[in-house]
């Protein structure tokens, strides 16, 4: 495997010491633990609703595999991890990009542009979209943890087409 999740286990244990038992399971734990509030949190700006959120982060929280794997100097609570920090950015700028896109299609609009208009074929160009970047990185870094995390980058590398296209022709 890559090195990724490999060195957060040593982080844990440059920290701690290594004569520790526990330190080379700290480092997972945090991650696993930093995993509930951003399910929360992602659900709640996915759902629209505060209670949907806290029982989604309370549900991952009693989840048995995640509270294993939280547990236990497994690479594949880092996988997880990363693989949400990357979803949690892609919302972030999904969220980001639809207002931006919706402000700038308007103001053409409140302009007097034509519907025929060719730049109205394909809509504005929404400038820098640094929470890409943001899951870029996160998606390397799933990707540098376990060969598994190329799965993720090509779902959400779909997914964000698709959500693109769905806003797009919203607007």
């Amino acid at each position: 495997h890559p090195p990724i999740g490999k060195w957060v286990i040593a982080g844990g244990e440059y920290n701690g010491g290594v004569e520790n038992a526990w330190t080379w399971r700290i480092g997972v734990a945090i991650l696993g633990t930093l995993s509930v509030y951003m399910l929360a949190r992602a659900a709640r700006r996915m759902f629209g609703s505060t209670v949907l959120g806290v029982v989604a982060g309370l549900l991952l929280c009693f989840d048995g595999q995640h509270f294993v794997h939280s547990r236990t100097g497994l690479l594949d609570m880092s996988v997880m991890f990363f693989a949400l920090a990357g979803f949690c950015a892609l919302l972030v700028d999904r969220d980001a990009s639809r207002e931006r896109l919706a402000r700038t299609v308007g103001g053409w609009r409140d302009a007097g542009m034509r519907w025929d208009d060719p730049r109205m074929r394909y809509g504005p160009w929404l400038g820098l979209r640094p929470w890409r970047l943001v899951a870029g990185i996160s998606l390397g870094l799933c990707i540098g943890t376990k060969w598994s995390g190329l799965y993720f980058l090509a779902a959400f590398g779909l997914m964000t087409v698709f959500w693109e296209m769905g806003a797009r022709r919203a607007v």
